[in-house]
């Protein structure tokens, strides 16, 4: 009761919401099988993503202008990059890339600065930008990295033990 004075008396209730009936019904997969089908789908979705995004960094990039002062919000080119910015920075982490999210996150509140009617350098956005696509080739170099200590691990597991847990052959 309220003002008794006690935390154990209180009265705690489960709730249920038709999500955890769903959930909770019979049949389909368990979690952990969706769980790797997800991981797996998101796996054969990597490189059509890398090329989406090396598209959608192409065509930021002709949208941005070559020369101006300041930006402001009325250049009509201010709309397409941002909702093309937007888009990268709103999927690139679901697909691992988290470097490019940040970089894109960067670029994409410079856009909404300027979109709230603050002029804003051309240089500082060209600058995000090039961070951006710095970011893109880091995310391919990064995939290099975790490809080759891969094959390094296949071609000698027991080198990616701690030494304590190494066996020695015996002779």
């Amino acid at each position: 009761m309220a003002g008794s004075g006690s935390d154990d008396d209180a009265f705690v209730f489960p709730v249920r919401t038709h999500f955890h009936a769903m959930a909770r019904r019979p049949g389909g997969i368990p979690r952990e099988q969706a769980i790797e089908a997800a991981e797996s789908h998101l796996h054969e979705l990597h490189h059509e993503f890398k090329e989406w995004l090396d598209q959608e960094l192409a065509e930021i990039a002709k949208i941005l202008p070559q020369s101006a002062d300041e930006v402001t919000s009325d250049d009509p080119w201010v709309e397409a990059a941002h909702a093309r910015c937007q888009a990268v920075r709103d999927t690139a982490a679901t697909m691992g890339f988290y470097l490019v999210t940040f970089a894109a996150n960067n670029l994409c509140e410079a856009f909404d600065t300027i979109r709230s009617g603050i002029e804003y350098p051309l240089d500082a956005i060209d600058r995000d930008f090039k961070t951006l696509l710095l970011a893109r080739q880091e995310a391919d170099s990064a995939d290099r990295t975790r490809l080759q200590e891969l094959i390094r691990r296949m071609e000698n597991p027991s080198a990616a033990l701690p030494p304590a847990a190494r066996r020695t052959p015996s002779k």
